[in-house]
């Protein structure tokens, strides 16, 4: 099954991608990620292409950091809808229970639960497993 997760997660690639010397089109074909998901946020794209991407990217600078460079850029509205309905919740427990029933809008390729023992909370982030990143 192909996972997918929205164009949006490439916020600010072309404008890291451009500081550290690369052409972010380029490596966008070289993963065949339509150059049209930088400009259209509500695309779904293959999350597998989008990890290939920023490792590449990551790889070709030497910059360790190219995905945290990327968040800096990011805001709420970068969540698209899920973030109007976050927005909405009255208690932070309640928006954690929304982000855990609906991240699927976002992308099908991360899971949160929400864990509860001895007055702690714990959220936990579950990634799904991609295998060999070298592989298409």
């Amino acid at each position: 099954m192909v996972m997918l997760i929205r164009s949006a997660s490439l916020t600010g690639f072309a404008e890291v991608a451009r500081s550290l010397g690369l052409d972010p089109l380029q490596q966008l074909r070289e993963v065949d990620i339509s150059p049209a998901s930088l400009q259209q946020v509500d695309l779904k794209i293959p999350a597998m292409a989008v990890v290939r991407l920023l490792e590449s990217a990551a790889t070709a600078t030497g910059a360790e950091d190219f995905g945290l460079r990327m968040a800096r850029t990011r805001q709420p509205s970068n969540l698209g809808p899920l973030a109007l309905l976050l927005r909405e919740e009255p208690t932070l427990r309640k928006a954690l229970e929304a982000l855990q029933s609906y991240l699927s809008v976002h992308t099908d390729a991360l899971s949160l639960s929400l864990e509860e023992a001895n007055g702690v909370a714990l959220i936990r982030e579950v990634h799904a497993s991609f295998g060999n990143l070298s592989a298409r």
